[in-house]
């Protein structure tokens, strides 16, 4: 999947995450997206390409193992990490230990 991001000054928009890139990444599936802030934050080269070059990008996801490889890879760390139950475990965990910070 090929998801040309554009960067925001919007303060507001800090912590984006388009959809589609983790749909995407759900589905076994390689990602190219552009080098913007933040992607870094859900995307390694494990797992996609983070580029300008998108041509150059493509060319390398010709490789099927490759292809494969970073798939799987994106799968796992959406389930490891980017889970709807893992986001919601930790968001407990930061309201657990700000009670405790209030009532302490």
């Amino acid at each position: 999947m090929i998801a040309p991001l554009k960067e925001s000054n919007n303060k507001e928009e800090i912590g984006w995450c388009p959809i589609k890139v983790l749909e995407a990444m759900a589905a076994s599936k390689p990602v190219i997206v552009s080098d913007v802030s933040g992607i870094r934050e859900i995307l390694s080269d494990t797992e996609g390409i983070i580029t300008h070059d998108f041509a150059e990008a493509i060319q390398e996801l010709r490789n099927k193992d490759l292809r494969e490889k970073k798939g799987k890879a994106a799968r796992e760390k959406i389930e490891k990490e980017l889970s709807w139950n893992h986001t919601a475990q930790k968001l407990v965990r930061i309201y657990k230990r700000e009670i405790e910070t209030k009532m302490s």
